[in-house]
């Protein structure tokens, strides 16, 4: 139950950084002035933010669903579908 809700945020992370990107830069859109320094990092902080949420969501659908190390013990999940 736990890992659920472990892949759940693994999958919200990124959405709802990307959401703060995209409505981050409609409001720029909008702005016909210069952006300033903070407003540059902080759009580079957030889109730092998105492509770094990938990363553990990658790992994590990876090793949920494709990676199947064998287990003599049936530790993992692999094992487990195989055992069943």
């Amino acid at each position: 139950m736990v890992e659920n809700l472990i892949l759940a945020l693994f999958l919200f992370l990124p959405g709802g950084a990307g959401l703060l990107l995209r409505d981050f830069f409609r409001r720029e859109r909008r702005q016909n002035s210069r952006p300033g320094v903070g407003r540059l990092i902080a759009g580079n902080c957030l889109g730092l933010l998105f492509l770094v949420s990938l990363i553990p969501l990658a790992g994590e659908i990876y090793f949920r669903f494709f990676d199947d190390s064998t287990d003599s013990v049936a530790y993992t999940k692999g094992a487990k579908r195989w055992m069943a």
